[in-house]
């Protein structure tokens, strides 16, 4: 049996809406370390915060974010499968969304011209 003691209720998570669809997100997976959360979202994205002394929250800034904060990284072309947080440290696992999305479309690139005058 184990003891859960400093409970802390992050009002930032709870309460997200679809915009478009005006339907509540929620939260799929929660997982923790010894001082940082990852949240998984059903629509494919994640929110990280906690301690960051390690860089397990994937930035290089070092500092601790206190309210939940978006991983847009893996938004647009990944989406998210499951996350799996360690001591010190954390993995994401992603479904590659690249080949699924339409091609881009190219602009016509500008040629430079040089006149003599």
């Amino acid at each position: 049996m184990s003891h859960v003691q400093d409970l802390t209720l992050i009002e930032d998570i709870s309460g997200f809406v679809d915009l478009y669809e005006n339907k509540p997100l929620n939260i799929n997976n929660l997982t923790c370390g010894r001082r940082h959360c990852i949240a998984t979202f059903d629509y494919g994205a994640f929110f990280i915060w906690g301690d960051n002394e390690f860089g397990q929250l994937g930035d290089k800034k070092r500092r601790f974010l206190e309210s939940p904060f978006p991983k847009s990284k893996f938004e647009r072309r990944h989406n998210v499968e499951n996350v799996i947080c360690g001591i010190d440290n954390c993995a994401v696992i992603v479904e590659d969304l690249t080949e699924k999305m339409p091609p881009k479309k190219k602009k016509p690139s500008k040629k430079r011209t040089i006149k003599k005058s």
